[in-house]
């Protein structure tokens, strides 16, 4: 889309710098929509691609700005942010759109996103100029955000640390400053979260984006109170995107503030955290090849999902032993890990496009083998070539190939967007598969997987209906340690040893579940199903313990230092 750079003036004198996008055809005056960035974010990151994406789809102009102290923007100190002054910023953006010839000067929105999400519902409030108001994950309350993001032990040291700010800048001191993220969640940071560390740290290896705000900033955070007004909007149409999962501006806070807003007025729920609505966008302007690449792997995965659940049973249903089965399953899985080393180690020299065709050929003649052949030895052949995963998740090479081929295609911080949405849909898709092969075990009456699960669940009916709710619970439940996993890896590892350490783990996990596998099928041979389930579930529940105990060891020691650190700030 067309874009140029522009500037203006603010009403205190300050010069704020931005970019003009209009649709590429276009006839006369267009509605335009004022938009700025959320808490020290800039203009680069990613309100281009929201932009690009309004003027591409409506007959609108969008105008974007840095906020002041920020980007391009002038303005003294650098990085500190005054709520009030960013709002009366947006009502010197709407005064300049509207007297640009390219612009429908009755017909102006405004739209913000967290922290700017917001300014528009207090300028939404009083500015008639404005007929529409869109507030995107939007924080509303800053008393109640702050107090949901800071923990009660640390504010005593933040408010000692807020009134020595003071007492400097009255001296003629510099501000103070405070990092906006850090990797560690209990580091003090202006946005303690994960996902906030994951965006920001990504846009700071490539642009401009400094890793600090002044303490004045966080103080005013905490007071700053948007939505006390939101009931005011009203006659102005109010559209609220909300994310699901969001920890960083609470999705209830939302949701309490949308109810209290008036018609007309609409909320719009996104799945995924605070940051997955950038990514929703990046997925639909994401490239053709790029969307391929998507919705191939949902296919593959359904796949997995559906193989999880009958391959047991079709190779039972050929007569082969359980405990051959077992061994089936442990050969596949330590077969797929030499496939994953080696291709990996390939792709680079070979081609990205070539690996993914040699996948493509290898998995449609392995589903041909399994259609045609009941010998033992071809189907494991068949099974390890094609890369034919004995569990619904994906073990196979061209994952990390896609990946790769995705960061070809896109820039990196696209492609995080994009497999973040890309995650939540493959539960999905392994779920359909989950749902679609317990229908077939139900209509071919294979039961020889849900007998022997469901023994062990404390005599539940034997159905296939119980087996698949367990298999759903198990899939959903599983990626809830991976979280703190990490966390802990994290805290106990270097950053240069932590993803060779997590390869390792990777490693080591699919030669266990290889063994796992084989040991399952001797056990059933010999009627101890029950015995397989025993030992995982109490496997399951040493390796929790004992993460939990350390990783709760980790974080008193951590927070201990914390409050040391704070203390000696404040002091």
């Amino acid at each position: 889309m067309p874009r140029k750079d522009i500037s203006f003036k603010t009403s205190d004198g300050l010069t704020l710098r931005g970019w003009f996008f209009s649709p590429t055809s276009s006839d006369g005056k267009l509605p335009c929509l004022v938009m700025a960035h959320g808490w020290s974010a800039l203009k680069e990151m990613d309100l281009d691609t929201f932009a690009e994406y309004f003027t591409s789809n409506l007959p609108i102009n969008c105008l974007v700005y840095d906020n002041r102290n920020f980007g391009d923007s002038e303005g003294e100190p650098r990085h500190e942010i005054i709520p009030t002054l960013q709002q009366s910023d947006y009502t010197d953006a709407i005064t300049y759109a509207q007297s640009l010839e390219e612009v429908d000067a009755e017909k102006i929105g405004v739209w913000g996103s967290s922290y700017s999400g917001g300014h528009v519902l207090a300028v939404g409030a009083v500015d008639r100029r404005v007929k529409a108001v869109l507030s995107q994950v939007p924080l509303v309350n800053g008393w109640d955000n702050f107090n949901r993001l800071i923990r009660p032990d640390f504010q005593p040291g933040l408010n000692h640390m807020f009134q020595q700010d003071r007492l400097a800048r009255m001296s003629g001191k510099e501000p103070g400053k405070i990092p906006v993220v850090h990797e560690n969640p209990l580091e003090m940071s202006s946005l303690p979260s994960p996902d906030s560390y994951q965006f920001f740290s990504t846009w700071e290896k490539k642009s401009n984006w400094k890793n600090d705000v002044t303490v004045k900033s966080v103080e005013l955070l905490r007071a700053n109170d948007p939505s006390h007004c939101i009931h005011r909007i009203s006659p102005t149409p109010l559209l609220m995107t909300v994310a699901q999962n969001d920890v960083l501006t609470p999705t209830d806070l939302a949701l309490e503030a949308y109810s209290r807003a008036r018609e007309p007025k609409q909320v719009h729920i996104i799945p995924g955290g605070h940051f997955d609505a950038i990514g929703l966008v990046t997925v639909y302007n994401a490239p053709i090849d790029a969307k391929l690449i998507l919705g191939q792997r949902y296919v593959r995965v359904f796949a997995y999902g559906l193989v999880a659940l009958i391959l047991a049973a079709y190779l039972a249903a050929l007569g082969i032993s359980e405990t051959q089965i077992g061994i089936f399953f442990g050969l596949t899985l330590i077969g797929d890990l030499f496939v994953v080393m080696l291709l990996t180690q390939l792709a680079d020299t070979i081609g990205l496009k070539k690996i993914l065709i040699v996948g493509a050929v290898s998995m449609t003649a392995s589903g041909l083998v399994f259609a045609l052949s009941g010998n033992y030895w071809v189907l494991l052949t068949a099974a390890i070539v094609g890369v034919v995963s004995p569990s619904a998740t994906e073990v196979g090479p061209f994952k990390i190939v896609e990946e790769s081929a995705l960061f070809t295609l896109m820039s990196p911080d696209k492609v995080v967007d994009i497999l973040s949405w890309y995650n939540t849909a493959e539960f999905a898709a392994v779920a359909v598969g989950l749902l679609v092969g317990a229908s077939i075990l139900e209509h071919t009456g294979c039961h020889i997987l849900s007998d022997g699960i469901t023994l062990l669940l404390f005599g539940l009916p034997s159905t296939i209906n119980v087996l698949l709710i367990v298999i759903l619970l198990e899939a959903f439940l599983e990626p809830i340690y991976i979280a703190p996993r990490n966390a802990l890896i994290g805290a106990l590892l270097t950053p240069s040893k932590r993803t060779a350490s997590l390869g390792f783990i990777s490693i080591v996990k699919m030669i266990s579940n290889g063994s796992g596998s084989a040991l399952t099928g001797i056990l059933a041979n010999r009627s101890l199903f029950w015995l397989a389930f025993a030992l995982a579930g109490l496997l399951k529940i040493g390796y929790a313990t004992g993460m939990l105990w350390t990783f709760l060891a980790i974080d008193r020691k951590i927070t201990a230092e914390q409050k040391l650190k704070v203390d000696e700030d404040g002091q």
